[in-house]
């Protein structure tokens, strides 16, 4: 799926923000986790880096929501 980088939570985190933009606050409820700077810099940033995760700085905080043109939800 993602390579041996993949965490735990990546495809949780892709089919959460597939419809819907969410915040890192957002994401790590959803996954019982807290939305720690390890989360953001290691899981979050690595997603938005292999182009799987698109994150919108325009607003504050930032949102993030599933490539559609890469992730697809069978």
């Amino acid at each position: 799926f993602l390579g041996d980088s993949e965490s735990p939570h990546d495809k949780n985190i892709l089919a959460f923000c597939y419809l819907n933009h969410h915040s890192a606050v957002e994401i790590a409820d959803h996954l019982g986790i807290t939305p720690s700077s390890y989360f953001r810099k290691n899981i979050l940033s690595r997603l938005v880096k292999n182009g799987l995760l698109i994150e919108d700085k325009t607003v504050s905080p930032a949102l993030y929501r599933s490539n559609p043109s890469k992730v697809h939800v069978v």
